[in-house]
């Protein structure tokens, strides 16, 4: 690994993309968005501009005015423009910018992103950022923010004003993600999209507290083991839910944190679905909403840490 190599080439590409930002600005092309990796470009300002995008929400496609910043053809020539540029300043003919098309994309904060596209009368939604990851939380946290997208999306097809588009969107956030987590309960939701998948060791290994008292993990293995009659002997990987009552035998349980180890059951265990504690399921995915666009609370008009949607 050459890092002057390495340390050049990044250089160059910044000093590449930063040519282009500028250009692409004096042809009077709304840029939302540029970092170390690309640029991003608004087109339009009207989902009915994308027809598989406004088909599979569902929206009307009656004529309208038009609702183009930029026409895309227009867009494509610049980068090209752009691309025809550096390869001769880099003398080198298989240079080429890339361009990339998405029906809609929201932009959160640096490198944290929602895109959106039509295909199949379907909206397919791709989530980029650490503020979405959300691989330490179980799968219907996932599933619910795709159907929360999906119906801000419909409420904000269109758009004038981009502080005003900025104030809606946000509402539209906050209003749809009470409405949908409110409505969920244990008939409409499939049990392996609570499971929360973690791996237990002998109750031994774990390291005690510094007064020499068992951890909460190896309380947790000691009561998984009495809960299946048998010794823990090696790692193992349990499919976990969330429970209204704690472990057996754990002394002060406590339910706050991503994991809730004291109350989480194997799910083979679970003989009653009504034993599945549904609120902190709900509460978890209102935190996850909350934690991706940086709102404060649900209802609260104020919002931080998100540099005003760019």
């Amino acid at each position: 690994f050459n890092i002057w190599g390495a340390a050049a080439i990044t250089t160059r590409g910044q000093e590449i993309l930063f040519d282009t930002l500028r250009r692409l600005k004096e042809k009077g092309i709304r840029i939302v968005y540029g970092d170390t990796d690309g640029i991003y470009l608004a087109c339009s300002r009207s989902m009915r501009s994308v027809p598989d995008l406004a088909r599979a929400l569902g929206l009307e496609m009656e004529k309208e005015e038009d609702y183009w910043i930029t026409k895309p053809e227009i867009v494509y020539s610049a980068i090209r423009e752009c691309s025809e540029l550096w390869k001769k300043k880099l003398r080198y003919q298989g240079f080429e910018l890339e361009a990339e098309k998405h029906d809609a994309m929201i932009f959160v904060k640096h490198k944290n992103y929602l895109i959106f596209d039509g295909s199949d009368g379907k909206v397919e939604m791709i989530t980029k950022g650490n503020n979405f990851r959300g691989s330490d939380k179980a799968n219907i946290a996932r599933k619910v923010l795709e159907r929360i997208m999906i119906e801000v999306l419909k409420e904000n097809s269109s758009w004038r004003d981009e502080e005003e588009a900025r104030r809606r969107l946000r509402e539209s956030i906050k209003k749809k993600t009470r409405e949908i987590v409110g409505k969920i309960d244990l008939s409409n939701v499939d049990i392996d999209d609570l499971t929360l998948v973690q791996s237990v060791q002998p109750s031994k290994r774990y390291q005690l507290n510094k007064d020499g008292s068992m951890s909460s993990y190896g309380r947790r293995a000691k009561a998984l083991e009495n809960l299946l009659g048998e010794k823990i002997k090696t790692r193992v990987k349990f499919k976990f839910v969330v429970t209204k009552r704690p472990l057996p035998g754990i002394p002060n349980p406590s339910k706050s944190g991503v994991k809730p180890i004291d109350y989480m059951y194997p799910i083979e265990l679970i003989k009653d679905l009504n034993e599945i504690d549904l609120d902190w399921y709900k509460d978890m995915i209102q935190n996850f909403v909350k934690g991706a666009f940086g709102l404060t609370d649900l209802t609260a008009e104020r919002q931080r840490g998100l540099d005003a949607w760019m």
